[in-house]
Parts: structure tokens; C-alpha cells; sequence
């Protein structure tokens, strides 16, 4: 089983800054988390970490991709963790929609998907809903360097933070592709 750093370390040059943070929100939680990761992508560096978690921490986690994340699949369990479940659908499709609300609540949702603002939207208005009262949501690719366009994932953002006052930005980080956490506070 690796260690905490062995993750980290294999993370994207990009994604290795963000890594402790992550972990750290995530920790906090002090009990076993409930792990929803949208966008799982082919390298799977935040799926790693996520794993790991989960791992560490006794919880769960689903992950979806349009694209085959075999590889990373395979991957994943050769580093022992057994405690994921990919699936390979579209994540606003009704059919994972159907799938994540069965395994609700989540204390994590992660998104690394399309960096569409529209879908964006979509996703936090959908997915926020089957969170906790504590959960937190991490963002990827949030930085405006990065992510340019006024109507990107910042944008989707902020327009989620002004219509849902129990969020607050925990750490945003807008060096390398930028990188998000929300906290929900619990009233």
C-alpha cells in the first residue's frame, strides 16, 4: 500500500500543489467519507488521492468518465484499493444520476470534467443536493489563467456560492490549472 507521499508524488506537476490541501479538508472530516468523483480522467492523479482516502479512512467512492479508465482501473487495485467503484457513463446521464443518488450522501464530490460553464452549472445543482451537511467540494482547473473564458468554471462558481450561503471557499488556489475547495458549514 503506498503511503500518502508515494500519491502525491505521482500526481501531475500541475496537481502535486493541490494535493495536500485535498487531503487535509478531507481528513478533517475525522470519520469514514463517502467519495463521489465526476470527470475521472485516463491518469487519475485525484482519484489516487481520493482512493486513498477513502482507504485510509474507511469510506467509499464511485468515479465516472466518458472515457475507459481500464488502465487506471487496473491500476487502482494493483495499489490495493478496493474500495472504489468506476463507472464509464456521462455524469449528468440519467442512468449515473440514478447510480449516485443510491449511494448518497457524499462528503466529497469531486469535479474535473468538461470545464464547461453550462455543465458546470449543471453539476453543482445536481450533485450538491446528495451532499452532507459538512461536505466538501473540490474543484480542478479553476484557475482564470487556465480557464480563461468569462463564462468557465469560476463563473459557475461563484453563481453556486451567491444562490447556497452555506458554502464558503475553504483554499483557492489560482497557480498552475487552479484549484477550488467549498466547504458547507453546518448550521
Amino acid at each position: 500500500m503506498p503511503t500518502k507521499e508515494e500519491i502525491i508524488s505521482s500526481m501531475g506537476e500541475h496537481e502535486r500543489p493541490y494535493g495536500d490541501a485535498i487531503y487535509a479538508a478531507i481528513r478533517e472530516m475525522m470519520r469514514p467519507v463517502n467519495v463521489i468523483e465526476l470527470g475521472t480522467g485516463q491518469a487519475g492523479s485525484f482519484t489516487k488521492l481520493l482512493a486513498f482516502l477513502c482507504h485510509e479512512m474507511n469510506g467509499e467512492m464511485l468515479t465516472t468518465d466518458i472515457l475507459d479508465t481500464k488502465l487506471l482501473q487496473d491500476e487502482v487495485e494493483k495499489l490495493g484499493f478496493k474500495n472504489i467503484s468506476f463507472e464509464n457513463l456521462d455524469d449528468m446521464s440519467k442512468e449515473f444520476i440514478k447510480i449516485a443518488w443510491e449511494n448518497s450522501p457524499y462528503d466529497v464530490l469531486m469535479i474535473d470534467t468538461s470545464h464547461n460553464y453550462r455543465h458546470t452549472v449543471d453539476e453543482l445543482e445536481t450533485f450538491s443536493k446528495m451532499l452532507a451537511k459538512d461536505a466538501v467540494i473540490i474543484l480542478h482547473d479553476t484557475s482564470p489563467k487556465y480557464n480563461p473564458s468569462p463564462y468557465g468554471i469560476r463563473q459557475a462558481v461563484m453563481e453556486f456560492l451567491s444562490k447556497n450561503l452555506d458554502y464558503v471557499v475553504e483554499s483557492d488556489f489560482e497557480f498552475g490549472a487552479g484549484c477550488m475547495i467549498l466547504r458547507r458549514m453546518v448550521r
